[in-house]
């Protein structure tokens, strides 16, 4: 960052208003990235858990740019899809479990 010497009160000099113009445009670019960077790592990422870590430290950023509440029900689907795929395995396999490795043979 840099630090310049502003004059207010002399209106003919629109400094700061360039920089203040520039300096949004920027934390505008930069949420921009941030949902970008966000989508590609819930996309990447095969575990909920890796997610709901990346999307924590992206909400602690405090941005207000920065919406993550698509992501979050993204997230939240996919473990709700693994719930349903656990429970239909558990289900097919309750009644006729298969046998472990490594099992002593008095036990099978």
């Amino acid at each position: 960052m840099q630090k310049k010497g502003y004059d207010f009160l002399d209106q003919r000099k629109v400094l700061f208003d360039d920089d203040f113009v520039y300096f949004n445009s920027s934390i505008v670019q930069l949420a921009n990235a941030i949902m970008i960077f966000a989508e590609t790592a819930i996309t990447k990422r095969p575990s909920v858990k890796k997610c709901l870590e990346v999307l924590r430290k992206i909400d602690n950023l405090n941005i207000p740019q920065v919406n993550l509440e698509r992501h979050y029900a993204v997230v939240v689907k996919r473990y709700q899809e693994e719930l349903e795929d656990i429970r239909k395995l558990y289900t097919a396999k309750k009644q006729n479990p298969g046998l472990l490795r490594n099992m002593p043979r008095t036990l099978r």
